[in-house]
This record gives C-alpha cells, structure tokens and sequence, in this order.
C-alpha cells in the first residue's frame, strides 16, 4: 500500500515486492538528514531514488507509492505498475499501454505516464512526445 503519511521516523522499515523478488529500505538518520538504505548499504536521499535504483538505470518512481511500511499492506512492484519505468502502475503510472504501429504490421510498445510523458516499452527511456518515443522505438529498437 503507498504510503500515506510522509513523516517517517528513523527505523522505519520499508518494502516491496518488485518483479517477484523482496527487497527492503530502512529510514536512517545520518549527519545529512535522514537517508533510505537498501539492505545492500546503498543509502538515498529519497523513497524515490531507493525504488529507482532497483528498478534499474535510467529508471524513475514515485517511491511513496512504490514502497509500503512494513507491517501494513504490502506494495507489489509489477512489471506493468511503476511510475516513470518500463512498466509498473499501482504507484502512479497509467497502466494503459499504447503502441505504435510499424509499416509491416507489428506493434512496438509506448506506455503512456500519468506525467503526460510516454516510455519506451523496450528500454524504458521516457519522452515528453509520443513522436518521440516513436522515433526512438523506429532508430534504436527496430526489430522489436
């Protein structure tokens, strides 16, 4: 379940079940304010910046929806639930998938964002125009 009340104490600890694998943040307080640290020590100024780090390079979240406290309602990350990645709603993101048609009749995939933004379904780049995210499928990921 997202979480609600922004005002986490140190010792909070956070969790989520993303692409079927747990994975798990504790609020700490350090000398630069408080910090998310994943269980491998990297520590994150943000929810957001925890999620995205286990979402993977050049992935974003909304990490108060991407996360739950543990003890309350778990959040799943599913593949097609999470804000700015290629594919993860229930934290913020439009689950609805357009796709964009090629020339010989294959489909590519364009997830539109709750941000008016579109991602590419391939590498989850994100782009402000749905041209753009076309162009991109059309260059970079031709065959898929």
């Amino acid at each position: 379940m997202a979480i609600t009340n922004r005002t986490l104490a140190p010792g909070t600890q956070l969790t989520v079940t993303y692409k079927k694998q747990p994975y798990t943040a504790e609020v700490v307080e350090t000398p630069d304010g408080l910090r998310y640290r994943l269980a491998d020590g990297r520590e994150f100024k943000s929810p957001s910046a925890a999620g995205a780090a286990i979402m993977g390079a050049g992935r974003t979240c909304n990490g108060w929806a991407f996360w739950s406290v543990e003890g309350g309602e778990p959040t799943s990350a599913g593949e097609n639930e999470m804000a700015t990645e290629p594919a993860k709603p229930k934290r913020g993101r439009r689950k609805a998938q357009a796709e964009a048609s090629e020339a010989n009749g294959e489909t590519k995939p364009i997830i539109a964002q709750l941000d008016e933004t579109f991602e590419c379904g391939e590498c989850g780049t994100t782009f402000t125009t749905r041209e753009d995210v076309e162009a991109h499928l059309a260059e970079v990921h031709p065959s898929a």
